[in-house]
C-alpha cells in the first residue's frame, strides 16, 4: 500500500529538504524529525539517488543530530560512501552514536557498529546519557568511566559526568546486561542523584546502588 504514495512521499521529502537548503531553519512548522521518517521510508524502497542527491543537508551536523545519525544509519545500511570522519564525528556524540547504534541493531546490521563501541563501559555511556537527557533534561558535556563494583552479586559500571555551567562533577550507576544485547536505559539499570560527589567515588556510589532499589 505505502508504494502507491512513494512518489507523493519523495516530492514532500525533495520540498522540506529544499527549505532546509534554503536556511529557513527556524520555520514554526519545520519538523526535522519528519525529514528523518522520509529518509527511513525512502531508505526501505532502496531510493538510493535521492539520498545520495540530498546527502549534503542530511549528513550535516546542525541543526539537529538526530536527522544526521538516522541518515548515516541508512547509507551504512545500503552501502553507500560515507567518510569515516563524519562516522566519528557521530560517535563521538553519544546522543548521535545512541541513534545510529539502535538504528542498526533494529535492522539486524549490529556488525557495522564498531567492537569497540560494543563494549559495555562504552555502551554503559550511551545509557546514561539518555538516562540523564530523558529522566533529568540534563545534558552532559562528557561522562568517564570510573570503574565498577559488585553489590549483591550484581555488577555496576561507574560513571562520572558533568553539566553545561556547572563545573561539579556528578556519578550514575549502571548495572550492564549481561548478554550486551540493550543498549537502552530501563527504570531497573541506570540511575543517578545529580548530587556533587567527592573524591571516595566508590563509597558514593554504593550509596546510589542502594537508593536506587528503595525509590
Amino acid at each position: 500500500m505505502i508504494h502507491t504514495y512513494l512518489p507523493d512521499i519523495m516530492h514532500y521529502f525533495a520540498e522540506d529538504l529544499s527549505q532546509l537548503a534554503s536556511e529557513q531553519k527556524l520555520a514554526a512548522s519545520f519538523n526535522y524529525y519528519s525529514i528523518a521518517d522520509y529518509v527511513k521510508i525512502i531508505a526501505l524502497y532502496k531510493q538510493k539517488d535521492l539520498l545520495q542527491k540530498f546527502r549534503l543537508q542530511l549528513l550535516a551536523d546542525e541543526p539537529i543530530g538526530y536527522l544526521r545519525a538516522t541518515t548515516a544509519c541508512e547509507f551504512l545500511v545500503l552501502d553507500l560512501p560515507i567518510h569515516q570522519s563524519l562516522l566519528d564525528s557521530i560517535n563521538a556524540n553519544l546522543s548521535q552514536r545512541y541513534v545510529l547504534m539502535n538504528g542498526l541493531k533494529a535492522k539486524k546490521c549490529e556488525h557495522l557498529v564498531p567492537a569497540s563501541y560494543k563494549a559495555q563501559n562504552e555502551i554503559g555511556k550511551i545509557v546514561v546519557n539518555e538516562y540523564l537527557e530523558s529522566e533529568w533534561d540534563t545534558y552532559p558535556l562528557q561522562i568517564d568511566y570510573l570503574g565498577q563494583l559488585t553489590e549483591n552479586d550484581k555488577l555496576y559500571m561507574i560513571y562520572s559526568f558533568k553539566t553545561e555551567g556547572d563545573n561539579q562533577r556528578h556519578l550514575s550507576v549502571y548495572m550492564p546486561d549481561p548478554e550486551n544485547s540493550e543498549w537502552t536505559y530501563n527504570f531497573e539499570n541506570c540511575y543517578s542523584d545529580l548530587e556533587p560527589i567527592s573524591n571516595d567515588w566508590k563509597t558514593e556510589a554504593l550509596k546510589l546502588i542502594r537508593t536506587m532499589y528503595t525509590e
